[in-house]
């Protein structure tokens, strides 16, 4: 609850130029069926103060194209990125998961529990790597680096319905291209083990978020921990774990935002 009211308020940003600091957007790493979009339509953008400008989702897997289509026409200036944010712009092998393999419930909404991940350079599918926090990965600041050199530490072998190329997507570049310091933008990331090299490709100097929150079950707490230190160390303080997912907000969400009178 704590968290949607700051996803709600949104402040009135003086801009640049024409178009920075007029976009208001929200985007979603990791789409999947489009669980996450449709808690945001409905918690976040039906009451929002502001309306948002912008809801972008990335999601590799086709099968979920015709799904978000769907939700992201409903959602303002919706758009599908059908490729997998990376670290680099190309294409790469994924263990791919086929919907309706693995499924549940959470809220009452019927979900697909897919875990489609790309695969390194390693033959390591990414949500693989490096689980127990007993391993001596848990406090590396590089997981891939680390599974190298620990390898026992790490699931070696993909897990999907099979292995396929995706597109790839160089997030830090994107975001550079579309969005401004001054705009204001919420990012969640669930993209299987993904999250910490993507991470590493934004410019935190040249771009600024109000709220950042990212898939954080028990299943991998190695990148968990590294996850939060790294956003904390860049000034975004972990504020709670809710919804399987941990919410950081940008420290200085008050300063940049002067007029959201909540206090994170």
């Amino acid at each position: 609850a704590a968290m949607l009211v700051l996803l709600h308020q949104f402040p009135a940003l003086d801009s640049r130029t024409a178009n920075c600091g007029t976009r208001r957007a929200f985007i979603d790493l990791g789409a999947n069926d489009g669980q996450s979009l449709q808690w945001f339509e409905k918690n976040v953008a039906a009451v929002a103060e502001k309306p948002y400008t912008q809801v972008v989702a990335f999601e590799m897997n086709p099968a979920f194209k015709p799904v978000l289509k769907s939700i992201l026409a409903r959602l303002p200036g919706g758009e599908l990125e059908r490729a997998a944010a990376f670290t680099r712009s190309g294409e790469m092998e994924a263990a791919m998961q086929l919907p309706g393999g693995r499924t549940g419930s959470k809220h009452g909404v019927f979900y697909n529990m897919t875990s489609s991940s790309l695969i390194d350079a390693n033959g390591v599918a990414l949500n693989r790597r490096s689980k127990k926090s007993t391993s001596s990965c848990a406090t590396s600041a590089d997981v891939a680096r680390c599974c190298r050199r620990h390898p026992k530490a790490c699931k070696a072998e993909p897990k999907g319905d099979g292995v396929v190329r995706v597109p790839t997507v160089d997030f830090g570049r994107w975001l550079e291209s579309r969005f401004c310091k001054e705009d204001y933008v919420h990012v969640k990331m669930d993209i299987e083990g993904a999250e910490f090299e993507v991470l590493k490709t934004i410019d935190f100097t040249a771009q600024q978020f109000g709220v950042i929150f990212y898939e954080a079950d028990p299943h991998n707490v190695v990148k968990n921990e590294i996850v939060k230190s790294y956003l904390e160390a860049r000034g975004y303080t972990f504020r709670e774990h809710t919804l399987r997912s941990n919410f950081h907000v940008n420290e200085r969400f008050h300063d940049i935002y002067a007029h959201v009178a909540y206090e994170p």
